[in-house]
């Protein structure tokens, strides 16, 4: 069993997140980390975000976040994040 410590973050990502491509190269798990680590998110909702993002713009250079009418990533991109507060 591990304590969940005020500050901890859990953090699941569909695989369309990890398979987000550049060319022939994946964001892969090490750049869901970096993501997770640079956006310093409070909320699950911001780590959400900031994952995501990251993925998205990884795939799509120029993009500018989420918006109604940009074409959709190719797989389903989905986080779900945890974070306890103090």
């Amino acid at each position: 069993m591990q304590a969940f410590e005020p500050g901890a973050k859990l953090l699941v990502v569909t695989r369309g997140v990890t398979l987000s491509m550049r060319g022939k190269h994946p964001f892969g798990v090490d750049r869901v980390v970096q993501a997770l680590d640079v956006a310093k998110a409070e909320s699950a909702t911001g780590v959400c975000r900031a994952v995501l993002d990251a993925a998205y713009a990884y795939e799509k250079p120029g993009w500018g976040g989420l918006k109604l009418g940009r074409k959709p990533a190719r797989e389903d991109m989905t986080a779900l994040a945890m974070v306890r507060v103090a």
